[in-house]
């Protein structure tokens, strides 16, 4: 069966995802080496979700703001109908595994969010446990950790030779699409190919888009 991928990265109204809440999906669909999907869903918060003041650092966006986007619900179909396209929610085999770069955070609000939205099917989607990027890269980078000043995932990209656009950080679709860059540099650095020397070759593996 083929490899589905789903690297997703949201956009917050704080760190507890028991109080705060999502209004910003970016992600993007991959079926072994193919991009399938790019997208990026925004959304209003649900009634009694927190905005803390201090997140609109990193997002840019104040209340208000939040309160112009399609309602989660609306949202919420928006997304299932595009993981619907390459997943099949009743098969219990067929899934997609949840990664990006702490993908515990993620994981956690969207989980949350699907039963703001009455759907208690989340795990019909993707597998359990999510594949945490950071995690990898903390192992592959163990010997280079104290040369870095943190582990964003600007950083680490940068560590592994990967160009990085500072001004879209933060962007979901932009950080899930570096967290998909990071992840395929560190499966090659993990798992590299001998040539017919014996040496090693770190190839990374090809793109294509359908």
């Amino acid at each position: 069966m083929a490899l589905k991928f789903a690297f997703i990265d949201t956009e917050t109204t704080g760190t507890d995802h028991m109080k705060h809440g999502l209004f910003m999906i970016g992600g993007i669909i991959r079926v072994d080496d193919v991009i399938k999907e790019e997208f990026k869903i925004t959304c209003d918060l649900f009634a009694g979700d927190e905005f803390d003041p201090a997140s609109a650092k990193s997002h840019g966006y104040n209340a208000d703001d939040l309160h112009k986007f399609q309602d989660p619900v609306d949202a919420h179909k928006e997304f299932t109908d595009i993981l619907g396209k390459y997943v099949d929610k009743y098969d219990k085999t067929d899934k997609y595994l949840f990664l990006n770069f702490g993908a515990e955070f993620d994981n956690k609000f969207l989980h949350r969010w699907f039963e703001g939205c009455a759907d208690q099917y989340f795990h019909s989607w993707f597998w359990h446990p999510w594949v945490d990027v950071m995690s990898l890269a903390a192992n592959a980078l163990r010997r280079e950790r104290h040369k870095m000043p943190n582990f964003k995932l600007v950083t680490v990209a940068r560590q592994l030779s990967i160009p990085v656009d500072d001004d879209s950080a933060h962007d979901p679709l932009y950080d899930a699409g570096l967290a998909m860059q990071v992840y395929d540099r560190l499966m090659v650095i993990s798992n590299p190919v001998k040539n017919n020397d014996g040496g090693l070759i770190y190839k990374m593996p090809r793109k294509r888009r359908q």
